[in-house]
């Protein structure tokens, strides 16, 4: 059969078989890549690093890296996630962080903040979930986004929480 030629057996075309196939499959995708220029900047490459050489796929592959790594430390908030202790999202359980129900982070409350003021609106909350509807909510009937989360340190825990933080070796202090 010749090359790109459809099979029709039993009224039904079915697709090339062998060889043919392959051999067409691997034309159209080795005539998109493209190599890349060493000489052309690398838009993954973190600014200050130079290109040192020729460009293989491991290097590519490092710049990538690079970049995320970068991206991901530059764009975490002054407030934010440094409430909570470093070891904090490794010892307690991600399903108790991520429930519906209860408190989702012992040891910490949700304020909702207006952003341009920088003052709580409305209540505390002790479920991570139930802060984000309320600030959804509250978005929505300015229409933009004003308001944000922040983590704060419990004054008010229960004995619940408190023994949860021994049972996973959590210290606040």
């Amino acid at each position: 059969m010749a090359k790109g030629a459809v099979n029709i057996s039993n009224g039904k075309p079915q697709p090339p078989s062998g060889n043919d196939w392959m051999d067409e499959y691997s034309q159209r995708r080795f005539a998109m890549e493209v190599p890349r220029d060493p000489t052309m900047p690398n838009p993954f490459r973190p600014r200050g690093e130079s290109a040192g050489g020729s460009m293989g796929a491991a290097g590519t592959l490092q710049d990538v890296k690079g970049a995320l790594e970068g991206a991901a430390t530059a764009s975490r908030p002054s407030k934010g996630l440094g409430a909570f202790p470093s070891d904090y999202y490794d010892k307690i359980p991600s399903e108790m962080r991520m429930s519906g129900s209860g408190v989702s982070h012992p040891g910490f409350r949700w304020n909702i903040i207006d952003k341009q003021t920088g003052k709580q609106v409305g209540q505390q909350y002790n479920n991570r979930r139930r802060a984000n509807t309320q600030l959804d909510k509250l978005d929505n009937a300015y229409g933009g986004y004003r308001h944000s989360l922040e983590p704060v340190r419990a004054t008010d825990m229960s004995d619940s929480e408190k023994a949860t933080l021994d049972k996973y070796g959590v210290n606040l202090q």
